[in-house]
């Protein structure tokens, strides 16, 4: 019985990581109210962009969202973006999370 519990626990854990940034996201959004729903902030540091990267950013960013702001700062660029719903949700997870791979930084975008 305790051996259940204690496997129960540990598979709960890992499912609890593994939400996606989107599920984070909408979690927060409904939890607390000091989310945006479907609106992401992406800071891009272009010293540390290739030149292969940055045509993939470009692609994900202004083919699948809707760019609400720019601002850059100090050789960054901060994007506030919105899902325009063209796609699916699962390609939008997919996309956040393919943008996580390229040297960015993704999070929610906070109404505070």
């Amino acid at each position: 019985m305790r051996f259940i519990l204690i496997v129960s626990v540990f598979i709960f854990s890992f499912s609890v990581q593994a939400q996606s940034l989107r599920s984070e996201c909408q979690n927060a959004y409904y939890a607390t109210g000091y989310v945006k729903l479907n609106q992401y902030t992406v800071t891009v540091s272009w010293e540390s962009v290739s030149d292969y990267a940055h045509t993939r950013l470009e692609d994900i960013l202004f083919d699948n969202f809707k760019i609400l702001s720019t601002k850059d700062i100090n050789g960054k660029t901060i994007y506030k973006i919105k899902e325009n719903g063209s796609a699916a949700i699962s390609t939008y997870e997919s996309l956040l999370e393919e943008l996580k791979t390229i040297p960015v930084r993704v999070s929610c975008t906070y109404d505070i």
